[in-house]
């Protein structure tokens, strides 16, 4: 499987990056607009950007203000074995 690395500087603090990428009303904000997601390491978040896609994860594992990793389980988006590890330095 390839491996894809991303490195953002967002201009704030961990605790505000890290509840950007955890709660469903911020998520929402930057993500899909249609988010069903609870903080909880072992849940599952559902996303929707429109009613043709839509996928969801599990939230393998949760850290906070240091690390998110969602998985994704399904959907109807091309991300078959996808995992997305956010680490927050």
């Amino acid at each position: 499987m390839a491996h894809i690395r991303l490195r953002r500087t967002i201009p704030a603090d961990k605790s505000t990056v890290f509840d950007a990428l955890t709660i469903q009303e911020y998520i929402s904000g930057w993500f899909a607009p249609h988010v069903i997601a609870t903080p909880v390491s072992g849940t599952y978040a559902a996303f929707a950007f429109d009613e043709d896609q839509h996928f969801k994860v599990l939230l393998s594992e949760i850290v906070r203000d240091e690390k998110i990793v969602w998985e994704y389980t399904g959907g109807n988006l091309d991300w078959d074995h996808s995992r997305i590890v956010f680490r927050l330095e």
